[in-house]
């Protein structure tokens, strides 16, 4: 996948801080919901469909988790 220098990291970089393609899905829709329920973003993003916005927290490490950990 290319590297995009204004989306923040690359998607195979991201997911090197999760065990696994899995988990980066599961906390990314997890974190979705709560912005369609109204939760504030952690990060200003161009795109605001919260799938996106969601994916994005992850990538940049605003949102912490502990699954497995």
């Amino acid at each position: 996948m290319p590297e995009h220098p204004t989306k923040g990291l690359s998607m195979d970089r991201a997911l090197e801080q999760f065990d696994s393609k899995f988990r980066f899905v599961l906390l990314a829709s997890s974190r979705a919901e709560q912005l369609v329920r109204g939760a504030h973003a952690k990060t200003e993003a161009p795109n605001r469909k919260p799938t996106r916005l969601a994916m994005e927290e992850l990538r940049q490490g605003l949102i912490e988790w502990g699954y497995g950990r």
